[in-house]
């Protein structure tokens, strides 16, 4: 059983990511893990979509690469999100160039390779850090 690493007082916050490279969905894993979140992870978008239809509103951001096998890819699954739960941050990400016009209006874009960094800061970009006002609070 694992033990809380965090105080009761942090609010627990939930990542859902969409990868279908092992390695590299275990990297995003731990560095989301090291940066509070809990994470569920899925080596499709469909997969993922099924956990958000369940789970959305304890959803607080989503991580996905863009191609994936299934019956839909990254950017889809950012469409479908985006129409159906506005309030749930999203990160693309790609090794693929080209792809930028089909992401939707505020999605941050990493391009592969990223850096650690550069992740994290596109993650707290969209999320609100604990103990700071949400952007719907006032």
């Amino acid at each position: 059983m694992d033990t809380p690493t965090r105080s009761a007082s942090t609010p627990n916050l939930l990542a859902v990511v969409a990868e279908d490279e092992l390695l590299l969905q275990a990297l995003v894993r731990e560095v989301l893990k090291q940066e509070g979140f809990h994470v569920e992870t899925f080596g499709t978008a469909d997969a993922a979509l099924q956990f958000l239809e369940l789970h959305w509103q304890q959803v607080n951001v989503v991580v996905s690469n863009v191609r994936m096998p299934g019956v839909i890819d990254g950017v889809q699954l950012a469409r479908i999100v985006s129409e159906r739960w506005p309030a749930v941050p999203f990160v693309l990400m790609s090794g693929y160039a080209g792809l930028r016009n089909d992401i939707p209006s505020g999605v941050p874009f990493l391009h592969k390779p990223w850096t650690l960094d550069q992740l994290t800061e596109a993650v707290w970009k969209v999320v609100p850090r604990p103990g700071t006002p949400g952007p719907t609070a006032r």
